[in-house]
């Protein structure tokens, strides 16, 4: 008898640290996933940059930098933080919706109450912080339910007003996972790669996925080196979208070629555009006239049928906000499309970060 209750303690032990062990795991992918959206997001490896959070007793901090030197990464973090306070001041968070695939709490009543909170970003030697200050009672409980969920859910370090004392950013995993684990309240999150090719690839069985996706957030990162110009035809669109810097102006003509191959193979390729599917079905309707011009591209499309044209030029508007705005505006379509697996599923483009595809006749 003995015997037997060890042995059948043995067995329920070893079925609970088991489960244990699944959940740290299930734990430690979901932590992943959320890291690489932060990538995705922010330009920088979330492993070898550190993120704080503070509550502060008039409203917040975020601060994040590289852990070494790195003047690109550095450079990456604080156009991004820019862009961050800009976004926040306008009553703009789908950026940490898109990170956390949740609203973030806090984050309404911060929107709601914009203008009684004031966003500043101020350098840092290895990237930058935001401050964000208000007097207004209501912000600042909204700011401290920001900055308490994440610190939480980045596992990062930061000052807890509540209590009046820091808290350590919690042991971190060494490395992402490549799978998917559910959310609370049955939501999934995103396996490694899946904004940036490797997972949506494989959904789409595309193997060019990543490539392509690569060279869109390039061109994000550093949109505020691209000039674009749209003009609206009675049958069409013309666009113009150019860089002064060689490296862009290369990505811009090598993305505007594999968009044309793309829609010649019925090859679709789409983040957060409703019009693309549109473009897609359509595509033998469609005339295209591409002209490089040393800095970019000149791009013609035109059409007989109404609603594709209708469909060319909203993603001419499309694509001329992610030219503005870069990672923030595609952060704002995707979670517009219901999310990362909302997009998975719905058919169609990035971009035409360049203006659209085409078919040539």
């Amino acid at each position: 008898m003995a015997r037997g209750m060890k042995a059948l303690l043995a067995g329920v032990l070893g079925i609970a640290a088991a489960a244990g062990a699944a959940g740290a795991q299930g734990a430690d992918t979901g932590f992943a996933a959320l890291q690489e959206r932060g990538k995705t997001a922010m330009g920088v490896d979330q492993y070898t940059s550190t993120h704080q959070f503070d509550a502060l007793p008039d409203g917040g901090r975020i601060e994040l930098q590289r852990d070494g030197d790195d003047s690109a990464g550095v450079a990456r973090i604080r156009k991004h933080l820019r862009e961050i306070a800009a976004a926040f001041k306008s009553g703009d968070f789908t950026t940490p919706a898109f990170v956390h695939l949740r609203e973030v709490p806090g984050a309404s009543v911060m929107a709601a109450r914009r203008s009684r909170i004031t966003y500043t970003f101020n350098p840092l030697p290895r990237g930058g912080e935001v401050r964000i200050v208000t007097t207004d009672p209501d912000a600042l409980k909204a700011i401290r339910e920001f900055m308490a969920f994440q610190r939480h859910d980045h596992q990062a370090g930061g000052m807890d007003h509540d209590a009046m004392k820091p808290e350590p950013p919690r042991e971190q995993s060494l490395a992402p996972a490549d799978t998917s684990t559910p959310r609370p309240g049955g939501r999934m999150m995103m396996g490694r790669g899946m904004m940036m090719g490797g997972g949506m690839a494989q959904m789409h069985g595309d193997s060019a996925f990543a490539a392509d996706m690569s060279i869109v957030h390039e061109l994000l990162q550093d949109h505020d080196a691209i000039t674009r110009t749209v003009t609206l035809l009675p049958d069409g669109i013309r666009t113009v979208t150019e860089s002064d810097n060689p490296r862009l102006a290369a990505y811009i003509v090598q993305h505007v070629a594999s968009m044309e191959q793309r829609l010649r193979d019925s090859s679709v390729f789409n983040v957060a555009s409703r019009t693309l599917p549109t473009i897609f079905q359509n595509k033998d309707r469609i005339r295209t006239g591409i002209e490089p011009t040393g800095k970019g591209v000149v791009l013609t499309q035109t059409s007989d049928d109404a609603a594709t044209v209708a469909a060319l030029q909203a993603h001419a508007q499309e694509v001329s906000e992610l030219a503005r705005e870069g990672m923030v505006a595609l952060m704002r379509s995707v979670m517009a499309n219901g999310g990362p697996m909302g997009m998975a599923g719905n058919g169609g483009g990035a971009m035409g970060m360049l203006g659209g595809t085409g078919h040539r006749p």
